[in-house]
């Protein structure tokens, strides 16, 4: 819903929800004061003088002009130069023309351009705009369209024009006949019809040229107009301020608006005061919530021998953690070969004998090959055993459950040993004894003599 006190332009009667909806006021600036808000909010103008929204369900737009005479309200006219498609410039329009590469903006200036190439003048442009004052004069251009055929004049005459010959370095401000220019729907650089060279900034020694291609000096730049935009703005001269105050646990608010357009013009935070407790309690009702001092703590700790685990302290008398940090397992602690923590037996150490005197009859051996890594095994393959492999690190060996374990005890003659599997006795096999059995009675065919490898 649109309620206003003045001419509303281009307002369709009916509009989807999610639309956007464009209107223009009919009504002097220079004279009124226009204020267009959507409920709460002051909408802006664009470059052309269009105020737009989206269509929702609750849309309120409200539009109040009131003479700027009346009223106490006090205004002024502000400048910028913002950056507009070249269908919304009018040929009486103040325009800048910009080519922008990477970070660098330069504008077309008219100095120098009668006798040479035209100076490229740094600006800076901010966002949408250019920044700052526009103090040289000759940089701003007036642009005549003629069906997108377009002819560039210096600000305030049409007795000169900007335009082309067939050089690089033939871009002039004159009355050359070549004066015509177009967007290249392509590149999107200015283009002269008559020499089809596009227009761009030699960065080397900023100035204006004129080339056959896109892709040399003046390569990957980017063509913008920035308009003249004057608006009667408001100097808030008469203004309410309206305090929300803070609370114990909520924020205020401080906001100043003005009483001639009804814009919010600053906005300040208050901060919540916080709680204030006498005897126990706040004035807002809260009641102090007493701190516990933790003197009593009971300390956990999860790691064991073997896995990393924490250590958390945590107060007894409010159940608070205070603290949890990793601690790192604590390794096997063996007293007479058992760990005193968790009853794990110490592994057994297995080392090479390089000595057959140093055996003894209850020893346990493996029996593992000199040269690979493997060792007799626990499988009984028909007449042979298998292999298991070990890891042999220096003199010493570890293995799994699958390699044999042999208890040592004496054979049938001086000097020999049998191999104890714990289920029998190793014994040569066949006639030609080339077979690895196992047998439940000693015998000369389990007795075995040791020999250790030589390296």
């Amino acid at each position: 819903m649109i309620s206003s006190n003045a001419e509303i332009l281009n307002l369709p009667e009916t509009a989807n929800g999610g639309s956007k909806i464009t209107f223009a006021v009919d009504y002097d600036i220079e004279t009124y004061t226009i204020v267009v808000k959507l409920g709460e909010e002051v909408l802006v103008a664009d470059a052309n003088g269009e105020y737009s929204f989206e269509v929702t369900e609750s849309n309120e737009i409200v539009v109040t002009v009131s003479e700027i005479s009346s009223g106490g309200a006090e205004s002024e006219t502000v400048v910028t130069w913002e950056k507009v498609d070249l269908a919304n410039i009018q040929s009486t329009d103040k325009v800048v023309i910009v080519w922008t590469k990477e970070d660098v903006s330069w504008a077309l200036s008219s100095a120098n351009g009668s006798s040479s190439a035209p100076s490229a003048v740094v600006v800076t442009v901010d966002g949408e705009q250019l920044s700052g004052e526009i103090a040289e004069e000759n940089i701003i251009w007036n642009i005549s369209n003629n069906s997108g055929n377009l002819t560039i004049y210096p600000d305030g005459t049409t007795s000169t024009w900007l335009y082309c010959t067939n050089t690089n370095n033939g871009v002039r401000v004159g009355t050359n006949a070549n004066k015509v220019f177009t967007i290249d729907a392509t590149s999107g650089y200015l283009k002269n019809t008559a020499t089809s060279r596009y227009v761009g900034v030699y960065t080397s020694n900023p100035d204006v040229r004129c080339y056959t291609n896109t892709t040399g000096n003046t390569a990957n730049q980017t063509l913008s107009f920035f308009k003249c935009i004057e608006r009667l703005v408001c100097k808030h001269t008469n203004t309410t301020e309206e305090t929300v105050d803070a609370t114990c646990t909520e924020a205020g608010s401080r906001t100043v608006t003005c009483d001639d357009c009804e814009e919010v013009i600053s906005t300040e935070e208050i901060p919540a005061t916080g709680h204030t407790f006498i005897d126990g309690e706040c004035h807002c009702g809260e009641i102090e919530e007493l701190q516990c001092e933790h003197t009593n703590t009971t300390t956990t700790i999860t790691a064991t021998c073997t896995e990393d685990g924490t250590t958390t302290v945590t107060c007894d008398d409010c159940g608070e953690t205070i603290s949890t940090e990793v601690t790192l397992a604590t390794g096997h602690e063996y007293i007479d070969g058992t760990c005193i923590n968790c009853g794990n037996e110490k592994p057994k150490e297995w080392t090479k004998v390089t000595d057959v005197s140093t055996l003894e009859v209850g020893d346990q051996i493996v029996i593992v090959a000199k040269d690979s890594n493997f060792a007799l095994s626990t499988t009984q393959n028909g007449n042979n055993r298998g292999q298991a492999a070990v890891t042999k690190v220096d003199n010493t060996i570890t293995f799994g459950e699958d390699v044999q374990v042999l208890t040592l005890e004496a054979g049938t003659s001086s000097g020999t040993f049998a191999f104890n599997t714990g289920e029998g006795y190793l014994y040569a096999a066949s006639s030609s004894k080339n077979y690895l059995r196992t047998e439940t009675t000693l015998s000369d065919n389990s007795s075995w003599k040791i020999s250790v490898a030589v390296d």
